[in-house]
């Protein structure tokens, strides 16, 4: 699945808004792609974690695309 992301970056809090992620690890144009191999699930995740997630980012909301 594809999703829209919007958040920020964790070091100078820079927003971003309708980056496009992929749940797949291998797709076929991966420069179109913001980040690949998230999962709705570790989308929400990061939502909830906040600043606490794994990621060099904060997201903040998402869509599907």
């Amino acid at each position: 699945m594809k999703f829209l992301i919007n958040g920020y970056w964790k070091d100078d809090e820079v927003h971003f808004y309708d980056y496009i992620v992929t749940s797949e690890t291998n797709p076929p144009n991966p420069d179109y792609y913001f980040f690949e191999g998230i999962t709705e699930d570790e989308i929400k995740k990061a939502i909830k974690d906040g600043v606490k997630s794994d990621f060099e980012f904060v997201i903040t909301s998402y869509k599907p695309y």
